[in-house]
């Protein structure tokens, strides 16, 4: 999708068309500048809140900060946002890497994460956070059935001694996983039926169910809902 067209389907001009371009830049992209969206969505999360705290402080004069702050967390979620992301296409603006042309295979790399996941405070790998958490492929040709290898740790705790996923590729339904193994790495196997990639794009959704945070079950302070611990991705063909 180009920029006026963008333009067109959310209403809005943008002045410096610079930035919409910068904005839609992933990290794995390669730029001569090497620049990507990160300073920008750092800003604009800040930006995001102080606009929708404004507008409910506004919109409901008679209710007190913790009503306000429930109304706040709901609309700046990520769940929230990602329906909005894919109401206004913002998938089709994304620049995103291609994979390696020779052998179509990357380990141990962050450049596909779309929504949902979260840091894992300067150890390997990348946790997943919340209901649903998405990686983005792209390709640069096609090459037929592809297989996605997982290497991951489920979060497993006494609340939830099974972590419960159901995995969609391009909106379609490919499995139900159960995991159960407590702090022990698990491989998922993903294969990517060809007829199933639209225009070299992939896009895989992991819904979590029956997600808890280490702060309900007392390990540490972190409130946040983790599913899955990723610490090696490889896809290649079948």
């Amino acid at each position: 999708m180009k920029v006026d067209e963008f333009e067109k389907k959310i209403n809005y001009k943008f002045k410096n068309k610079s930035l919409i371009n910068l904005a839609f830049t992933h990290s794995s992209f390669k730029n001569k500048k090497n620049k990507n969206y990160e300073r920008l969505e750092f800003l604009g999360d800040r930006v995001l809140s102080l606009v929708i705290s404004e507008h409910l402080f506004l919109k409901y004069p008679n209710e007190n900060e913790g009503a306000l702050s429930k109304r706040l967390a709901n609309l700046v979620s990520k769940k929230t946002l990602l329906e909005v992301a894919n109401e206004i296409s913002i998938k089709k603006m994304l620049k995103i890497d291609q994979f390696e042309k020779k052998n179509l295979k990357f380990e141990n790399k962050d450049n596909y994460y779309g929504f949902g996941w979260s840091h894992n405070s300067g150890k390997p790998g990348i946790w997943s956070e919340g209901p649903m958490s998405t990686l983005f492929f792209r390709t640069d040709k096609n090459y037929g059935d592809l297989k996605l290898e997982i290497l991951c740790q489920p979060y497993i705790t006494k609340k939830n001694n099974i972590s419960e996923l159901d995995i969609y590729i391009n909106n379609t339904f490919n499995q139900n996983l159960k995991l159960t193994k407590n702090n022990q790495d698990e491989k998922i196997e993903i294969l990517i039926n060809e007829k199933l990639i639209k225009n070299n794009e992939i896009k895989i959704d992991f819904k979590f169910k029956n997600l808890v945070s280490p702060y309900e079950v007392l390990e540490s302070p972190d409130s946040r809902k983790l599913g899955l611990l990723v610490k090696n991705i490889k896809i290649s063909p079948v």
